[in-house]
């Protein structure tokens, strides 16, 4: 880890994320997930909801909601 990067070299690293025993990397964005409630930093960042659903891209111009927040992390 060092200022420029938060995340630690072997997680950075790592080659495969999905399957297998959880790498560093997977390790500490279970860690940020614990730790953030991810609606409360949407609204904090201004993201627009739909409604009590998705919210409005913040990297592009959308019709509808595309961004998804889902319980089980995979959002």
């Amino acid at each position: 880890m060092n200022a420029r990067n938060p995340l630690p070299r072997a997680g950075r690293d790592a080659t495969g994320l999905s399957g297998g025993s959880q790498t560093a990397l997977g390790q500490w964005f279970d860690q940020l997930k614990d730790s953030i409630d991810l609606h409360d930093l949407a609204a904090r960042l201004g993201l627009q909801r739909q409604g009590k659903g998705n919210y409005h891209s913040p990297h592009h111009p959308d019709s509808s909601a595309s961004l998804s927040i889902f319980a089980d992390g995979r959002g």
